[in-house]
């Protein structure tokens, strides 16, 4: 084969251009196929739609059934929710087992309540007559019937809780004369009660809403409580930013005069040693409620910050040691740590006697305790034989000591009387002397009448 280039045989490609006339119908001829395409597809959409329509059609129709009304309403209830929820602070919601009891209201049957009967229900509660400042017992019970019959609405009737609960209204129950008889002391406390009894996700996100933008203390300890039995450890740090921002706008002076105890239940429940130093940081008008909670963080991260608050030379002598000190004793019985510190005190006769008359008390099994235990109901009153109350004008604190039993010190007794003794051999005033021994003598009778040999 010749390979030359130049000699290669045959008839060369031309590269002339093609005249106008068949560019034209080049053109012509691609326009009518991208037509034809185009209205080939519009035809085969417009048929399969209409297939669909005449199917629908065949198939019969329940309009406006209540499980559909109220999966309608569920739903818009969880969008809105989803958009209002602050930046940064998603909510993590779990579905409730499906071993969980049904809720209130949406029976095997399938019957589910009705959103317009809730609404009716909260605006009757909303419109109660309290000009007079009375609430009679026939009031209370018609009161305690409603809130029952919103329950049964179940999941239908939280969008109804929701939109009151973000009207930022309420109807304060335990201040009227009779009050007490009512099962909550407010309508708010009524309606997120009614939250967690019917529960879910969509109650649950309802909740966690109203605990992101409330600031009320005895709210925000009933939200973070209900959401830890509902899902336990899920919103701790929620309940604990909810907390830090309230008190301070109580600092401010924003709560008016509402008791923050609350607040110091949910750090006592829920906090550990993120929490210490901004306890330290209270202000004095709530040492007590801080202190306290500084004794009862489970793990015993607040001993340290209490050694130092009675080691302080300008506590000590304005006397706001004294109940650091009494804390110490409450603590010193699970916390070796404490109980050296009050040893170590003693030898060194850095302790008052009215110290010492709240040590030998706290040691006898006296302990102090914050404000209103929180109860099922979020509004019980504190009684019983041999409970005593406090109230100081400082700060509003409301505090009170439990009743000392027998049974309640059993696996104690021993090691409180080993403190006291310890605390004895120290040589401490007379007068702090005889209170130890006036609350060992209590401790040993206690030990009798449980037939417990005292070491």
């Amino acid at each position: 084969m010749n390979k030359n280039p130049e000699k290669l045989t045959g008839t060369p490609r031309c590269a002339t251009r093609p005249d106008s006339s068949h560019k034209f119908w080049r053109w012509v001829t691609c326009a009518v196929g991208i037509v034809a395409g185009v209205s080939l597809l519009v035809y085969q959409k417009q048929g399969r739609k209409a297939e669909r329509s005449a199917a629908a059609e065949s198939r019969p129709t329940q309009v406006g059934s209540p499980r559909e009304s109220a999966a309608g309403a569920a739903m818009s209830a969880g969008d809105e929710e989803q958009a209002r929820r602050p930046r940064g602070r998603p909510a993590r919601l779990s579905p409730r087992p499906a071993s969980e009891p049904v809720a209130a209201g949406q029976g095997q049957s399938g019957n589910v309540g009705s959103l317009a009967a809730a609404q009716q229900l909260i605006d009757r509660l909303a419109q109660l007559d309290v000009s007079k400042g009375l609430l009679t017992p026939e009031d209370s019970q018609r009161l305690n019937k409603i809130f029952k019959e919103l329950v049964a609405q179940g999941p239908a009737g939280i969008p109804a809780i929701r939109a009151f609960l973000e009207r930022n209204e309420d109807l304060n129950f335990s201040d009227l004369k009779g009050g007490d008889l009512a099962d909550y002391r407010s309508l708010r406390m009524g309606l997120l009660d009614a939250l967690k009894q019917v529960g879910g996700p969509e109650a649950m996100a309802v909740s966690l809403q109203t605990l992101q933008h409330t600031a009320d203390p005895w709210e925000v300890a009933v939200l973070a409580r209900d959401l830890e039995q509902q899902a336990p450890g899920q919103f701790r740090q929620e309940a604990l930013t909810a907390v830090r921002e309230s008190l301070a706008q109580a600092v401010e002076g924003k709560l008016g005069e509402r008791d923050v105890a609350p607040l110091f239940q949910v750090l006592q429940s829920y906090a550990d040693a993120s929490i210490v130093a901004d306890l330290e940081k209270i202000p004095p008008q709530w040492s007590y409620y801080a202190a306290i909670t500084l004794a009862n963080l489970s793990g015993g991260e607040g001993i340290p910050a209490l050694i130092r608050q009675v080691q302080d030379p300008t506590a000590m002598s304005s006397g706001q040691s004294d109940i650091a000190l009494r804390c110490l004793a409450q603590a010193s019985v699970e916390h070796p740590q404490a109980s050296e510190a009050l040893a170590e005190m003693a030898r060194s006769s850095q302790i008052s006697d009215t110290a010492w008359s709240a040590i030998a008390s706290a040691l006898a099994g006296y302990n102090l305790e914050i404000g209103k235990p929180l109860v099922n109901n979020s509004s019980g009153s504190i009684a019983g034989p041999g409970l005593e109350a406090y109230h100081l004008e400082d700060g509003g604190q409301n505090l009170f000591s439990t009743p000392v039993t027998a049974s309640w010190l059993d696996e104690t007794i021993d090691s409180r009387l080993a403190i006291i003794d310890r605390l004895l051999s120290a040589n401490p005033s007379p007068t702090a002397a005889a209170l130890l021994q006036q609350a060992r003598a209590s401790l040993a009778s206690k030990a009798v009448a449980l037939t417990i040999v005292p070491h």
